[in-house]
């Protein structure tokens, strides 16, 4: 019994050996790899994408290269292509299923086919008012051929970059205006057309004279041409309103409104369509006038929001009514006369307590004048001392070229014109009603609109800078304020 146990038990590891290393070779390793070259043909395509096997690890891959995925287990693998824009397609399976044997690298070619990454941008217009644009206009995009836009129709641009484009309107006539603005962001998708709208408005290319009115019961802006043949309300408002003046591009018309307690800067376009938006404050404003490059506006503001002007600051605000600034800041003052450089760099004013100064429209700078230094200044900006007027005078303004200033003087409320350096002082209208005619040049400077009173009411008048008797332009049954004469708009 003995000698068969021994020698049934070698037998039996022999046997379990063998069957081991038998089964060896079918086996085998149990891992492999995959290697994914990429080829990428056409336009506009992208430098690296993404490639995936089976959802597992997202590896970069260069356009026209390869990479290569490592102990993979035998059997079938997906591969996915990720990262195609738009513009670009696969060309082969994707995802591609892959057969990978133990130890081996099974290798999968993927292609992806790309066109010109670009859509199209149809710009649509109407034009509307009086003296429109005779030619229409012209559509630019960057990268692309500009285009003529007709005055009222549309055009389509091609071969736009996919993306926000810049759309810019030129070749405007001065007189028009695009309400969307003339520079504006038009998104584009891929092989699709993105459109816009826009709206031109056309305002009378004649300057014309704006004044405020009481015709209709109540307040509003009126505007005529230098005859008074047509008078036409632009606005009204139930409250005071007041000092319409009109922006150096003939674009705007700024103006004051209020209820005595609360003060209001508001803007409307030339044909009385109101521009917005508002600037309010408590208190009351005068003296409203644009900076020669239209970006800002000065005014005085009764702080105080008192009758008797009990203190009154010099502030400025931009064209677009934010940005407010108190220039002055003088507590328990008045400080008035606010005149803009004719750089529009500085502003020189009267403060209270101290005498002249000048300020920059952001408040700093603020430098008080002697005697002397004010004399030296131009003589836009002093409002008292020109000599050459017998008794001092008011409200001195620039002609268009600058050469020349219209005022009006203390005693005897006599309208003159002098050169800038002071000699040529002649006088244009005697006798006046007003101690401030606020006089306002044309645009060519032959003639000058101003108010004056030769009955119970304002009325405003225009004269010949060269001579001659006045011209009235508004009825006695109206009382009118303060003309600012338009640029032309042509």
């Amino acid at each position: 019994m003995r000698k068969l146990r021994r020698g049934f038990f070698p037998a039996f590891v022999s046997t379990l050996l063998v069957a081991t290393c038998d089964g060896e070779p079918t086996t085998g390793p149990s891992t492999g790899s995959i290697t994914v070259s990429l080829s990428v043909t056409g336009e506009d395509a992208p430098a690296a994408f993404t490639v995936a096997v089976d959802d597992g690890e997202v590896r970069t891959i260069q356009a026209d290269g390869s990479v290569t995925f490592s102990d993979l287990p035998h059997g079938q693998h997906s591969v996915l292509v990720s990262g195609i824009p738009s513009n670009c397609t696969a060309t082969t399976e994707n995802p591609a299923v892959v057969s990978l044997a133990g130890g081996e690298t099974s290798t999968v070619d993927m292609s992806i086919g790309c066109a010109a990454n670009v859509g199209s941008i149809e710009i649509s217009v109407w034009t509307n008012g009086v003296d429109l644009d005779p030619d229409g206009y012209v559509i630019t995009v960057p990268g692309v051929d500009s285009q003529p836009l007709p005055a009222t129709g549309s055009v389509t641009l091609g071969g736009v970059a996919v993306g926000a484009n810049t759309v810019t309107v030129t070749d405007v006539a001065q007189n028009c205006e695009v309400r969307e603005g003339e520079s504006f962001e038009v998104v584009v998708a891929y092989g699709e057309t993105a459109t816009k709208g826009l709206s031109v408005s056309c305002y009378v290319s004649q300057s014309r004279i704006v004044f405020s009115g009481d015709r209709s019961g109540l307040v509003g802006i009126y505007a005529t041409d230098s005859d008074g043949n047509e008078i036409t309300q632009l606005h009204a408002y139930r409250g005071y309103l007041g000092h319409p003046v009109w922006s150096p591009d003939g674009k705007r018309i700024a103006f004051i409104s209020g209820d005595g307690t609360t003060a209001e800067i508001r803007m409307f376009r030339p044909d009385g369509t109101d521009a917005g938006p508002i600037m309010r404050q408590a208190g009351n404003f005068y003296d409203l006038s644009w900076s020669p490059d239209g970006s800002k506006l000065a005014f005085v503001w009764e702080t105080a929001g008192a009758p008797g002007f009990d203190e009154t600051e010099i502030a400025v605000v931009n064209a677009d009514l934010t940005g407010l600034v108190n220039l002055s800041n003088n507590p328990g003052g008045n400080d008035w006369w606010p005149a803009w450089s004719p750089d529009g760099s500085q502003i020189y004013f009267e403060y209270f307590g101290h005498g002249p100064a000048v300020v920059n429209p952001d408040g700093s700078g603020l430098t008080l004048l002697t005697l002397e230094e004010a004399a030296a200044l131009d003589p836009h900006w002093l409002p008292e001392n020109l000599e050459t007027i017998p008794d001092g005078f008011v409200g001195p303004v620039w002609s268009p070229d600058w050469t020349r200033l219209a005022m009006t003087s203390v005693v005897g409320s006599d309208l003159y014109v002098m050169n800038a350096d002071g000699s040529g002082l002649r006088l244009v209208a005697d006798r006046l009603h007003a101690s401030n005619a606020d006089p306002s040049w044309s645009p060519d400077g032959g003639q000058i609109a101003f108010r004056d009173m030769p009955g119970t009411q304002f009325n405003i008048f225009v004269v010949d800078v060269a001579g001659g008797s006045p011209t009235q332009l508004t009825t006695a049954d109206s009382n009118d304020g303060v003309p600012d004469w338009g640029p032309e708009l042509r």
